[in-house]
């Protein structure tokens, strides 16, 4: 019998090595997806990077079916970009989160949950405290607003963290709108001056809107020129 193996070059036998070592690690039962793990200074956290989500078209999945092993094998990683976006969709999706704070063994730290999409038209937000335990918290636009959510102009979720522990929500989203959602995790102090700071700006800028719009009203009245009157309707329609 003739070797074949002679007639393959160096560069070739490397790149079949090599393809055949990979499908061997990633067909390992062991490979698997592993909680980020964040340092408790950081101020803010885009989870986006780490999101699991799964498409449930028909609304057949249930918090009571979604955590056993048969459908967890049905979630795949969100690729693409740090911000959760699958455009204008009827199905529902669930999002799975999973990761760990690091501080001091037996500390609880306190974080918000920051879903940064105002327009949702149902958001479930169950957290996982044991094995077939969950929590639950309803808000959006068609759910009646929650006490346990944050009155800004998104929905922000305080909850407390035990230190170096895994942290496994699963959030349950439908939109009649695009779903578009970025996802964040705060530090308190860092989202409370983050939003003090967008006011500040937001002032400044009105400010100036409003204190154009009352001075192309006084040169209107002044030289009776319509234009001013005009711009002046303009930058009221822009606010």
């Amino acid at each position: 019998m003739k070797d074949h193996s002679k007639g393959i070059r160096p560069s070739e036998r490397y790149l079949i090595s090599s393809a055949a070592f990979i499908l061997l690690v990633f067909s390992l039962p062991g490979w698997a997806f592993k909680s980020p793990v964040y340092s408790g200074d950081h101020g803010k956290i885009n989870l986006g990077s780490y999101i699991q989500y799964l498409e449930d078209e028909q609304g057949q999945f249930t918090i009571n079916n979604i955590d056993s092993a048969r459908v967890q094998e049905r979630f795949a990683l969100f690729r693409g970009s740090t911000i959760f976006n699958v455009g204008y969709s009827r199905s529902a999706y669930w999002l799975k989160l999973t990761f760990k704070i690091q501080g001091q063994d037996g500390s609880v730290v306190k974080r918000y949950l920051e879903f940064d999409n105002a327009l949702l038209s149902e958001i479930e937000i169950h957290r996982k405290i044991a094995p077939g335990e969950f929590t639950l918290v309803k808000t959006g636009l068609k759910n009646t607003h929650s006490e346990n959510i944050l009155p800004y102009n998104s929905y922000v979720y305080p909850v407390q963290i035990a230190a170096n522990q895994e942290q496994i929500f699963y959030v349950r989203l439908k939109s009649n709108s695009g779903l578009s959602l970025p996802i964040y995790l705060w530090n308190p102090e860092d989202f409370l001056q983050s939003k003090s700071d967008l006011r500040i700006f937001y002032g400044i800028f009105y400010g100036v809107m409003f204190a154009m719009c009352f001075y192309n009203l006084f040169i209107y009245f002044s030289v009776k020129q319509k234009s001013y009157l005009y711009y002046s309707l303009y930058v009221l329609i822009l606010i």
